[in-house]
Order: C-alpha cells, then structure tokens, then sequence
C-alpha cells in the first residue's frame, strides 16, 4: 500500500486503513488489548468500489461539518479517524452515530467482517 488516504480506527483500536481503493483490517489481539483478552479477528485485505469510497467521502464530509459528531477526547465510546491530505492530517474522535456506522460497516463488508 502507498500513502494511506485515511485510517478508521473502531471503538475496539481496530485499524481500517484506506489506499486509494484497497482496504487493510489490522485487528488488536490479545497480546495489544488494554485487557488482554479482545481479540479483533483475523488480518485482512479488500477493496472498495468507487461508489462506496464516495460514499464514505460523503460521510466523512458531514462529520468535519458537524460539532455534534465529533468529540474533544477519546474515551472507549467513540472511533477515530486520520484523514490525510497532502500536507496535513486531520484527526476527528467521532462519537456513534449514523454517519461514524454507515463508514465502518462498508470498511468491514470490504474485508468480509460481520
């Protein structure tokens, strides 16, 4: 993978990171998880189509747009996402919501997470 576009983080630190198409799931394992016994599932790779990465462009959208979605520390219920762009990254702690929901459970359909 290149430079990512973005990175997902879930309420669990399982990272989703995003390259142009390409999808890659890093879950957290036992031996990572603050209680030592989450484990995230197995490593895996998909891809998205463009009409879902649009969509989630659109989601992401809406939540720099939106105070509401957004939160000033993380604590275990919310997710985190990087954007990066080409000089800078911007980070958003997102609080649940149909917008942070409609973005993870496309990144998990890509790599065939329930």
């Amino acid at each position: 993978m290149g430079k990512p576009t973005f990175r997902y983080f879930d309420f669990n630190n399982n990272v989703f990171t995003i390259d142009k198409l390409k999808v890659d799931y890093q879950p957290l394992t036992k031996e990572t998880s603050f209680t030592g016994k989450y484990e995230g599932g197995k490593a895996a790779k998909g891809k998205l189509t463009q009409k879902q990465l649009d969509t989630i462009n659109s989601k992401i959208e809406h939540i720099k747009d939106s105070k509401s979605l957004k939160v000033k520390k993380r604590s275990g219920q919310c997710s985190m996402l990087l954007v990066y762009g080409e000089e800078s990254t911007k980070k958003m702690l997102l609080v649940e919501s149909t917008d942070q929901k409609k973005i993870e459970d496309l990144l998990k359909a890509a790599v065939g997470i329930d």
